[in-house]
């Protein structure tokens, strides 16, 4: 397995979201929601597991509040699901979130009250890397409840 480190990326941000975005269709499978983050990601925090000139995933950032950050888009290439990069990445995020004065980190998913066996994994997920649920919030997402979920940094 290749060595990953992570680290700050600050070249071609939107290229590199939209197209690890695009190999993730079980999560990411709606066009403009993609075209949404990748324009976003070109001018926002982003850190990325690195190995050589490969990226394997990422994570976009941004302060919401005095006391949070937020997780805006994270993801991993499908074939490296499950090796700790994920994890890496909301590490380096809870870093960047307390370097930057914030106390919490938070992160919005598809919530429980629609049944989706991907986002169960994400939901998973982010329970094991030390989110808790917060809310599912209703009307927030046009089609899609949304749960918030936070994390002390």
């Amino acid at each position: 397995m290749r060595e990953f480190r992570i680290e700050p990326i600050r070249e071609s941000r939107e290229r590199l979201c939209r197209e690890i975005l695009t190999e993730l269709p079980d999560w990411f499978g709606i066009p403009e929601a993609i075209d949404d983050y990748a324009v976003f990601a070109e001018h926002a925090d982003m850190f990325g597991a690195i190995a050589g000139r490969f990226v394997g995933g990422f994570v976009v950032l941004r302060n919401t509040s005095e006391v949070a950050s937020e997780i805006v888009v994270m993801a991993i290439r499908p074939t490296l699901h499950r090796r700790g990069l994920g994890a890496a990445l909301v590490r380096a995020a809870s870093s960047w979130a307390s370097e930057s004065g914030r106390r919490y980190l938070t992160v919005k998913t598809v919530g429980p009250s629609r049944a989706n066996a991907a986002y169960e994994k994400t939901r998973c997920f982010y329970l094991a890397v030390g989110f808790e649920p917060i809310e599912e919030l209703i009307g927030l997402w046009e089609e899609n409840p949304c749960l918030l979920m936070l994390k002390g940094v």
